[in-house]
């Protein structure tokens, strides 16, 4: 087996521990700034973004381009980003209570008899 330079670790597993981390702001689907982080760091040389030239990510796609259908189901405006209000407060926007859709879940899993 080939020892590894210094400060170079194994790979990570399957499981992940990141710990969570408050928002301030009102957002239903926040996460942690490190998971991003392992992400981009794994996938990116210790050279840049590019491995062979050390290259910075290049933004293909320009702002004022058309909006696409899929930006437009998805509520996004005609430079890609969104307008949306967040919210807080679930059932007036509409969302359904998650310990009764489980129990429906559930209920839809059992053998019947």
């Amino acid at each position: 087996m080939h020892d590894l330079p210094p400060g170079m670790g194994r790979n990570l597993r399957s499981v992940w521990t990141i710990p969570t981390q408050a928002f301030s702001e009102s957002h239903y689907a926040t996460f942690p700034t490190k998971l991003p982080e392992i992400c981009i760091s794994a996938g990116t040389s210790e050279r840049g973004c590019c491995p062979e030239c050390g290259a910075p990510f290049e933004r293909v796609v320009g702002l004022g381009e058309p909006q696409r259908e899929w930006q437009a189901r998805s509520g996004g405006n005609r430079n890609g980003g969104y307008e949306g209000n967040a919210t807080k407060d679930y059932l007036s926007a509409g969302a359904e209570d998650a310990s009764e859709v489980k129990r429906r879940t559930l209920e839809s899993m059992r053998e019947r008899l």
